[in-house]
C-alpha cells in the first residue's frame, strides 16, 4: 500500500507538468491558426492532444484544421472525442454536422445541426445547414421549414436566400420562391444574389423576358459569375435567341471547368438548332447532374451494339411528355430485342401496353430524381 502511495505521489507532478505542456502547445497552435501558419498548428495541436488526450478545445481545433485539409474520416475522429469530452463544446456539434455532411452521411449531419437547433433556436446557421441537409436527403417539406425559418431569422445571411428560394422551385412552389425573391429585393436592391436568384424564380414560372431583364441588372453589378451566364444561357433558348444561348453557355464553361448543366442544356441548343451529332454526344453531360435519377442496377449500359438474342431494359427519366415522346422508339426496340422491358409512368402503362404489343410494361415506382414514391 505504501509503495502505491508514493508512485500515485510521484505520477500526479508528472501528469500536471504533461498538461501544462499541452497548455502551451494548444495556445501556440491557435496562435499559428491566427497567422494562418496551418502546417505548424497542425504539429502543435497534435502535439497538445498527445499530451493530454483530455483536452476538447485541442480536438475540436484539430478537427477543424484536418477539414480544411479534406482529412474527413480523421476530422470526425477528433470531433467527436471533443464532444464527448465536453458535448457542451461551442460550435463543435456545427462542426461535426459539416463534417457529416461533407462525407455524405446526411443522416448523422441532420442529427448534429437538430442538436444545434433544439439548444439554440434561433440560430440561423443551424436552421440553414439542417435545411440543405434534408433537401440533400429528398426531404424538401422539412427542409423549407427549416430554410423559411433561417430566412426569417436572418435574411442577409450567407446562403440562406439562395437555399430557401432554390428548394422552393425544386418543391414546385414557384410562386413563393418568386414573391420571396421580390420582398428579398425590397429589403436588399443592391444585392447581386437578390437580382439572379429573382430572375430565376421568373425563368421556373416560365417568364424568360422578366428574367432576362434581372439578369441583365445582375451582370451589370457582377460579370464574372459562371452561373449567370448558364441561367441567362436558358432563358435566352427559352426565347429563340440560340446563337446568344450558345455564348452564354461557352464563357460560363470557360468559367467553371466542370459544368455539367451548361453543357447540359448546350446540348438541348444544337438540338434546337438541329446538330443533332453534337446535340446527342452532348446530351450525356445530363448524366452527371445531381438532377439526374440515380438508379441502383448493376446492368451495363447499351452501346449499340446489336440486340439479337438479348434482353433491354429501359428505364424512365424525365417528365411524361419525354417518354411519350420517345415511346415512338419502343417498337423499333421490341423488334430488334429477344425481350424488351420498359419502365414508365404508372399513367402510361396502359397505353403503351395496347401501342407497343411484345413489350414488358411496368410502372415506375421513382420520381424523376430516383426517389421512391
Amino acid at each position: 500500500m505504501l509503495s502505491s502511495l508514493v508512485k500515485h505521489l510521484i505520477r500526479r507532478p508528472w501528469q500536471a507538468r504533461r498538461a501544462r505542456q499541452a497548455v502551451r502547445s494548444f495556445d501556440a497552435g491557435r496562435a499559428r491558426i491566427e497567422s494562418q501558419d496551418f502546417s505548424g498548428a497542425r504539429k502543435d495541436l497534435e502535439k497538445a492532444v498527445a499530451l493530454d488526450p483530455g483536452h476538447a478545445l485541442a480536438h475540436r481545433w484539430l478537427g477543424v484544421l484536418l477539414v480544411r485539409e479534406h482529412d474527413y474520416s480523421q476530422a470526425a475522429e477528433h470531433l467527436e472525442r471533443a464532444l464527448a469530452l465536453n458535448p457542451g463544446l461551442p460550435d463543435g456539434w456545427m462542426d461535426l454536422g459539416t463534417v457529416y455532411y461533407l462525407r455524405r452521411d446526411l443522416n448523422r449531419a441532420a442529427a448534429c445541426y437538430r442538436a444545434v437547433v433544439e439548444a439554440e433556436p434561433d440560430s440561423a446557421p443551424a436552421h440553414g445547414n439542417l435545411g440543405v441537409v434534408l433537401k440533400d436527403a429528398g426531404r424538401l417539406d422539412e427542409a423549407l421549414v427549416h430554410l423559411r425559418r433561417a430566412h426569417g431569422i436572418d435574411p442577409s445571411g450567407e446562403g440562406v436566400f439562395r437555399n430557401l428560394v432554390s428548394t422552393l422551385v425544386e418543391a414546385d412552389q414557384c410562386e413563393e420562391a418568386l414573391a420571396t425573391a421580390r420582398a428579398q429585393l425590397a429589403r436588399y436592391p443592391d444585392s447581386y444574389e437578390t437580382h439572379l436568384f429573382l430572375g430565376f424564380a421568373h425563368q421556373k414560372l416560365h417568364e424568360p423576358f422578366a428574367a432576362l431583364s434581372c439578369y441583365e441588372t445582375a451582370l451589370a453589378m457582377r460579370p464574372d459569375d459562371p452561373e449567370l451566364y448558364y441561367n441567362r444561357g436558358i432563358a435566352y433558348q427559352d426565347v429563340g435567341r440560340v446563337e446568344e444561348a450558345f455564348l452564354d453557355y461557352e464563357r460560363a464553361l470557360a468559367m467553371r471547368g466542370e459544368f455539367p448543366l451548361a453543357e447540359f442544356h448546350r446540348a438541348l441548343a444544337w438540338l434546337q438548332s438541329g446538330d443533332y451529332e453534337r446535340g446527342w454526344d452532348g446530351y450525356e453531360a445530363r448524366k452527371h447532374s445531381s438532377d439526374f435519377p440515380k438508379f441502383a442496377s448493376t446492368l451495363p449500359q447499351w452501346d449499340g451494339t446489336p440486340l439479337a438474342g438479348r434482353a433491354i431494359s429501359i428505364r424512365r427519366e424525365q417528365g411524361v411528355g419525354d417518354e411519350i415522346m420517345f415511346s415512338s422508339m419502343f417498337p423499333q426496340m421490341v423488334g430488334m430485342a429477344r425481350e424488351c422491358v420498359i419502365e414508365c409512368e404508372r399513367g402510361l402503362v396502359g397505353i403503351f401496353a395496347r401501342s407497343i404489343p411484345g413489350a414488358t410494361l411496368y410502372p415506375s415506382a421513382h420520381d424523376r430524381r430516383g426517389r421512391e414514391h
